[in-house]
């Protein structure tokens, strides 16, 4: 997983919403990729079960 800048992201397309924000399927310049994009509703209110999803996404698209 990492960080992108939003300038190397295109065709954002609204996937779904959740609790913690909004998922958008988008295509990473450069790489030829199709990528999820997560955008925070607050970045305040980053949560212990906000990081529990974030390991386990990372950890079933590596594997």
């Amino acid at each position: 997983m990492e960080w992108i800048s939003y300038s190397r992201i295109t065709n954002l397309e609204k996937l779904a919403e959740g609790g913690f924000g909004i998922i958008y399927k988008a295509n990473f310049l450069g790489k030829n990729n199709t990528i999820a994009v997560k955008r925070l509703k607050s970045s305040q209110k980053i949560s212990k079960e906000f990081l529990s999803e974030v390991i386990y996404l990372n950890h079933n698209i590596t594997n």
